[in-house]
C-alpha cells in the first residue's frame, strides 16, 4: 500500500526534498554573512602553521560547513574590503577575500598550479601559503577568483581530486 502511496506522489516528495536542500543553502549562506565578519583571527601567520589549538569561534563555525561553504566563500574571494585582522604575512591588514581564501584552503587545500597555471614555491611566509601567493591574489584578486571559480565548477576539480584519492590510497597500501 505504501508503494501505491509513493508512486502515485513522486512529485511532492520531491518538491519537499527540494525546498529542503533549498533551505539548507539559505542557511550556509546566512551562516557564512554573518560569520565571516565576526572573524577575528586567522590560523595564518609570519612562520605559523596551522593550529590544532586555534580558537577563533566564527571561523570554526565556517569551516565546519564544510565543503558546502566552499561555493559561498568563492564568491567572497572578490570582496577587497579591509577586516581589521593584523597581516602579518605581508603587513597592512587582510581583506575578506584573503579570509575567504584561508577557509577555502583549509576546507580543501587548493592545487596551487592547477589553478593558476603558475608553479609556486612549496613553502611559504604566510602560514601554509606558497611563498608569494598572498600578494599573487592581492595584485590579481578578480583574476584568481574567475580561475578557481573555473577549476572548481570544471573538469579540472573532479579530476584532481580523483588524482588525489588515487594518491590517497596508494599511501595507505604502503
Amino acid at each position: 500500500m505504501n508503494q501505491c502511496f509513493i508512486m502515485h506522489k513522486p512529485v511532492p516528495v520531491l518538491l519537499l526534498l527540494c525546498l529542503h536542500a533549498t533551505a539548507l543553502l539559505a542557511q550556509i549562506e546566512k551562516t557564512i554573512e554573518t560569520q565571516l565578519p565576526q572573524v577575528k583571527a586567522v590560523p595564518y601567520g609570519k612562520g605559523e602553521q596551522p593550529s590544532v589549538a586555534f580558537s577563533d569561534s566564527a571561523y570554526l563555525v565556517i569551516q565546519k560547513l564544510d565543503k558546502y561553504a566552499i561555493p559561498f566563500l568563492l564568491e567572497k574571494l572578490k570582496d577587497s574590503s579591509l577586516t581589521g585582522i593584523a597581516n602579518t604575512c605581508t603587513g597592512g591588514q587582510y581583506r575578506v577575500g584573503d579570509i575567504a581564501l584561508f577557509l577555502i584552503n583549509d576546507i580543501e587545500p587548493i592545487p596551487y598550479y592547477m589553478v593558476t597555471g603558475m608553479q609556486w614555491c612549496l613553502l611559504g611566509e604566510c602560514g601554509m601559503l606558497p611563498a608569494g601567493f598572498l600578494d599573487y591574489v592581492a595584485g590579481n584578486r578578480i583574476g584568481f577568483y574567475t580561475a578557481y571559480r573555473n577549476f572548481y565548477y570544471g573538469d579540472g576539480r573532479k579530476e584532481w581530486r580523483k588524482t588525489s584519492k588515487k594518491r590517497g590510497k596508494k599511501k595507505r597500501r604502503e
